[in-house]
């Protein structure tokens, strides 16, 4: 039987370099809040440049960013991750592409 971070991997389709570092299942039910949070991390060095599809080395990462997702049956769904971002001499500093 599959874990749920195997589950949510495969329904979020992340791609090659991500992994699911931690989940967070929230049931507070007397405040009606239920909320899973995902904490995805980049772990390959590198990534491809949007514009032109270069391979270049991860420059940076963004601050890390909360994203609200599509609801899981009745639980709020968000991702959490910094994004990779990588540098071209011409075209500057952008996210990684997928």
């Amino acid at each position: 039987m599959k874990s749920i971070a195997e589950i949510l991997f495969e329904i979020l389709e992340l791609g090659e370099g991500w992994i699911i570092k931690d989940k967070k299942i929230n049931k507070k039910i007397d405040k009606k809040i239920k909320e899973i949070d995902i904490f995805i991390e980049y772990t390959s060095s590198t990534g491809y440049f949007p514009e032109n599809k270069e391979l270049l080395n991860v420059y940076i990462y963004s601050s890390s960013r909360s994203i609200r997702h599509l609801d899981l049956f009745e639980y709020k769904y968000y991702l959490n991750a910094r994004i990779p971002r990588v540098k071209d001499g011409k075209l500057g500093i952008r996210n990684i592409a997928q």
